[in-house]
C-alpha cells in the first residue's frame, strides 16, 4: 500500500482516431476508514477505471470521526493498493473530481478541475444538509445549525457547478431532478455486488434451507423489534459481526431476509442475500418504493402504513413454509444482480464518453 503525491502519479497518454492526445487523470473523493457499500463503490470505480487504461486513484478525506489516520480497508485491498488524501488532488483542467453525495461541498473548492456529483444515495445527502433529516438522525442542536446556516441551499448551490451528475438509482435520479438538477446532466452509474456473493449465482441450492429470517440490525429496528416480539419462536438472526465470507454462507442456508428500514439507494444487502437464494422482503421507504432499483414480487414489497405488523409476521411465515415455491419469482432479481458488473462497465463507457463531449465543448469555446 502507498500514499501517492499527485506529482507521483504516473498518467497514461489515450491516442484517439483524431490523433489528438488527452490526458484522463480521475480523483474518487471517499471517506476514510469507512467499510459500507458506498465507500466499497467508490473502490470498485477506481478499479474499473484503471481495467480500462485511465488513470485513477482513491482521495481520501481526511475528516473522520475515529481521528485515524486514512489507510485502505483490507476489503478494499482487491480494488486498489494506492491512495492521496483529498486536500492533495490538484485543481488543474486535467483533473476530473469524482465526488459522494455525502461531500456536497468539495464541488465549489475547485475552480479548474471537472467535477462530478455521484448521487451514491439520496437519505445521506439528506442527513448531511437538509434540517429535518438532522433533526431525525443527530438531534435538535445539529438541525437547527443546519437551518440557521442554510445548509441545503448552499449544498445545492455547490452541486449544481458540477456539470455531470451520476445517479445509482432511479430514486436518486428523479430527486435530483426534482430538486433543478437537469435531466441532461444525469447519467446513470450504478454498480454490483461483491463477487464474493455473485459467484455460483447459477448453482444456487434452494433445498434443505433453514428457516432463518436474517434482518439488518442497524436499520428499521423498532419496526424489526416489533416482529420479533409478535414471533419469538422464529429464528431470527442479525447480520452484525460477519466476515462476507461467513454472510455467504448463512445466506446460502437461509430463506428469507427483511428489510423494513430506509433504503438511501440499491442496497447491497438485499441484493446480496437474494443473489444468495434468499427471498427478500423490504418496506416501501426510499428507493425500495420503485421497481426499477427493487424488482422484487409486488407481495413482497410491504407499505408498512397499509399493513400491519401481524400481516407482516403472517408473509413472513407464509414464505418460510412456502419457500421452495416462492423463490422462483425472485429470479428477475437474481438475473438483475448476475448482469450488474457488466452493466456497470457499459455505464461507465457511456460516462467516460460524455467526458470526451465536455471536452470537445471546452475546445468550441
Amino acid at each position: 500500500m502507498k500514499i501517492l503525491s499527485p506529482r507521483f502519479i504516473s498518467i497514461n497518454i489515450i491516442s484517439q482516431p483524431s490523433k489528438r492526445k488527452r490526458i484522463e487523470l480521475f480523483y474518487i473523493i471517499a471517506p476514510a476508514n469507512v467499510t459500507t457499500g458506498g465507500p466499497e463503490l467508490l473502490h470498485q470505480l477506481v478499479y474499473e477505471l484503471n481495467q480500462m487504461g485511465l488513470d485513477a486513484v482513491i482521495a481520501y478525506d481526511r475528516c473522520s470521526k475515529n481521528n485515524m489516520e486514512p489507510s485502505i480497508p483490507q476489503q478494499y485491498k482487491r480494488y486498489v493498493s494506492e491512495f492521496i488524501t483529498a486536500d492533495l488532488i490538484p485543481d488543474t483542467k486535467d483533473s476530473y473530481v469524482v465526488i459522494p453525495e455525502t461531500r456536497p461541498f468539495y464541488v465549489k473548492q475547485f475552480k479548474n478541475a471537472t467535477t462530478i456529483f455521484w448521487w451514491l444515495s439520496v437519505d445521506f445527502f439528506k442527513i448531511q444538509c437538509d434540517p429535518k433529516y438532522k433533526f431525525e438522525n443527530q438531534g435538535i442542536p445539529q438541525a437547527i445549525k443546519a437551518l440557521m446556516l442554510q445548509t441545503k441551499k448552499r449544498a445545492f448551490a455547490s452541486i449544481k457547478k458540477a456539470p455531470i451528475h451520476l445517479y445509482q438509482s432511479e430514486y436518486a435520479r428523479q430527486y435530483a431532478i426534482s430538486h433543478g438538477i437537469a435531466p441532461s446532466a444525469l447519467i446513470k452509474l450504478s454498480d454490483y455486488v461483491n463477487d464474493d456473493y455473485r459467484t455460483g449465482i447459477d448453482y444456487l441450492s434452494f433445498s434443505n434451507r433453514r428457516q432463518n429470517v436474517l434482518y439488518n440490525p442497524k436499520k428499521g429496528r423498532r419496526y424489526t423489534e416489533q416482529l420479533i416480539k409478535l414471533a419469538p419462536n422464529l429464528h431470527w438472526i442479525p447480520l452484525q459481526g460477519y466476515s462476507n465470507q461467513q454472510l455467504v454462507s448463512l445466506m446460502k442456508e437461509s430463506m428469507l431476509y427483511i428489510d423494513f428500514g430506509f433504503h438511501p439507494g440499491k442496497d447491497r444487502l438485499p441484493r446480496e442475500a437474494a443473489a444468495c437464494g434468499t427471498c427478500v422482503i423490504t418496506g416501501k421507504q426510499g428507493a425500495a418504493a420503485f421497481e426499477n432499483d427493487y424488482p422484487i414480487p409486488e407481495w413482497a414489497s410491504i407499505n408498512q402504513a397499509d399493513v400491519s405488523p401481524i400481516e407482516v409476521v403472517q408473509t413472513i411465515q407464509y414464505v418460510l413454509n412456502n419457500y421452495e415455491q416462492l423463490i422462483e419469482e425472485f429470479s428477475p432479481y437474481r438475473s438483475m444482480i448476475k448482469g450488474e458488473k457488466e452493466v456497470f462497465k457499459a455505464d461507465l463507457q457511456t460516462f467516460v464518453h460524455s467526458i470526451n463531449g465536455l471536452e470537445k465543448n471546452a475546445d468550441v469555446q
